[in-house]
């Protein structure tokens, strides 16, 4: 989800610098080109008013890569406003009041402080051992460094690891259900639910 989140914005600004390019580059001089490049533009502004926004931003925030590092320095962002969003989503999430807890624990989160103070460090070194062995950095994996023996989550940990696993588009659930499709016919129709997950991973 976050990942979706911060192509969106590079795509956007991208976009938004070939309007203010060169007028005598004559690749964009053009007037169809700028309807062009405007229609791109309008395209990611709908589909952004009509998302999940809060999922979007939560998911960046809490990602240690990131955290407010993307956004621009406006009071929706501040610490009220993140711990506002934070508490939307966990009513949400848990359909409960947060707990206390959340509030210290997003302060030191977001400060690199309290319980977190050696958070930065330890997320800067998977970082390193991802890019050494050429893989994607893990959010949950990060996360996990953080839990005592794999104990009970934290309560900005339980929001990070629901954040994290909403799929950020059904195509590989609608992949999934034409695959059954297939499979599951009148001439396979006694197929246990173990063959059925089998047959789909393979």
């Amino acid at each position: 989800v976050d990942q979706s989140l911060l192509l969106m914005g590079f795509s956007y600004a991208e976009y938004s610098k070939l309007l203010e390019a060169d007028p005598e580059n004559q690749l964009f001089a053009t007037m169809e080109c700028e309807e062009l490049i405007q229609t791109v533009l309008d395209s990611f502004e709908k589909h952004w008013k009509n998302c999940d926004q809060d999922v979007y931003i939560a998911a960046v925030v809490l990602n240690p890569v990131h955290k407010t590092a993307p956004f621009a320095k406006i009071s929706q962002l501040n610490l009220a406003g993140i711990f506002a969003l934070i508490c939307k989503l966990w009513t949400r999430f848990f359909g409960s009041s947060p707990p206390h807890e959340l509030f210290m624990e997003l302060q030191d989160y977001l400060g690199n402080k309290g319980t977190y103070m050696n958070f930065a460090a330890w997320v800067e070194n998977l970082l390193t051992i991802n890019f050494n062995q050429q893989e994607h950095p893990d959010p949950l994996a990060m996360y996990e460094g953080m839990q005592y023996g794999g104990g009970e989550k934290t309560p900005l940990q339980r929001v990070a690891f629901w954040l994290f696993a909403i799929c950020a588009n059904s195509v590989s659930c609608e992949c999934l259900f034409s695959m059954f499709g297939l499979t599951l016919t009148h001439l396979h129709s006694q197929l246990c639910s173990e063959v059925m997950t089998s047959l789909a991973e393979l």
